[in-house]
């Protein structure tokens, strides 16, 4: 593979470098509702963090909300 004049190729080592350097993604959390053929809503909840334990924490605190916003039915009519 040839280069022109002016064409600069980093070496592994800078290429290396700059993907330590680089400033990270931030983590992306994502909640997801839908209803099945039945009429139950599902949800996922997927919760990106640092520490395990935070995410453990906000996974179950987000599917208890769910889980009162939208109950299972329990086949009363007035449900």
């Amino acid at each position: 593979m040839t280069t022109g004049p002016g064409t600069a190729r980093l070496s592994t080592s800078e290429v290396a470098r700059a993907l330590l350097n680089r400033a990270p993604a931030p983590a992306e959390s994502s909640v997801t509702v839908s209803r099945n053929a039945r009429g139950v809503f599902q949800f996922e909840v997927t919760v990106r963090h640092e520490s395990a334990v935070t995410a453990r924490d906000v996974a179950a605190t987000l599917s208890d909300e769910l889980a009162s916003l939208y109950p299972y039915p329990n086949g009363d009519s007035d449900a």
